[in-house]
């Protein structure tokens, strides 16, 4: 400011004087309402914003919740998917075992034609109801109780002297055999 002249310093001093007369004026018309709207305004902007995160946070909840049921949904999707597999490999080994098992009947040179076919007979029963009870099974561990409840070591040979033995078939048998078995477990 050092290069204005006395002329434009005075002028320049009146528009500054101006200004605040200016200002002044304009703080003095401001009324009491317009201290008020601006209030409301003010707390409308807020309450928008406090709204505005109440909305995020139930959107966020929503998500998350709708997360956990699909993840727990395709958790069981997964469990039903390994219980059928663990189904279909049972009864697809019970199947083999019984395949293997009648072969083996069919080479025995000790039994009779009439006692093989019985015993095949036989074979088939426990074949049947092992997968039945398969399919019934809700868990894994109740697919391999069911597969290996019935063909357990020495089942062939069971059903052979439970056919040519006693007469009273494979699951009379079996049924005693299982009795025999706790009783033992019970000494």
């Amino acid at each position: 400011m050092k290069d204005l002249t006395e002329a434009d310093k005075k002028a320049k001093a009146a528009e500054v004087d101006q200004a605040v007369k200016d200002a002044n004026a304009a703080i003095e018309k401001v009324t009491k309402a317009d201290v008020e709207t601006a209030t409301e305004v003010g707390k409308s902007a807020i309450d928008q914003v406090v709204k505005t995160a109440q909305d995020a946070d139930k959107a966020a909840k929503l998500e998350r919740e709708a997360q956990e049921r699909a993840a727990a949904e395709q958790a069981e999707r997964n469990r039903q998917r390994a219980l059928d597999d663990a189904k279909r490999k049972a009864k697809k080994g019970i199947d083999n075992r019984a395949k293997a098992a009648a072969s083996e009947i069919t080479e025995n040179q000790e039994l009779t034609s009439q006692e093989k076919t019985k015993v095949k007979k036989e074979i088939t029963k426990a074949a049947n109801k092992a997968k039945k009870k398969v399919d019934q099974a809700k868990t894994t561990a109740e697919v391999d109780e069911a597969q290996d409840g019935i063909f357990n070591k020495g089942w062939i040979a069971a059903i052979v002297a439970a056919v040519i033995g006693s007469g009273v078939g494979f699951f009379g048998f079996w049924k005693k055999r299982n009795q025999d078995n706790d009783e033992d477990d019970a000494q």
